[in-house]
């Protein structure tokens, strides 16, 4: 995973609980509003994203997670638990 905002580098869209870094439970919810807002403005939308947006009187509980995918991570992976063998 990278903190980074580049081509073929995608959000990975989701608010943790600070004391227990269990998800929020409206997670589903939450990641329909961030897909509408990524499909009109960009993916930018995501890190521009002020949590209080979304969360409201909540924002003192939860934290946006930072972390990003690599969009070839899952092709990685795939490969190598497939055949048993490095990909």
């Amino acid at each position: 995973m990278y903190r980074d905002n580049a081509p073929g580098v995608f959000p990975i869209t989701m608010f943790v609980n600070k004391e227990t870094q269990e998800l929020h439970p409206r997670t589903a919810e939450l990641f329909e509003e961030v897909a509408q807002r990524i499909e009109e403005s960009g993916i930018d939308a995501w890190f521009e994203l002020e949590p209080k947006e979304l969360l409201g009187a909540e924002i003192d509980k939860y934290e946006k997670v930072t972390d990003t995918m690599d969009v070839w991570f899952d092709p990685g992976c795939y490969t190598f638990f497939s055949n048993g063998k490095a990909g």
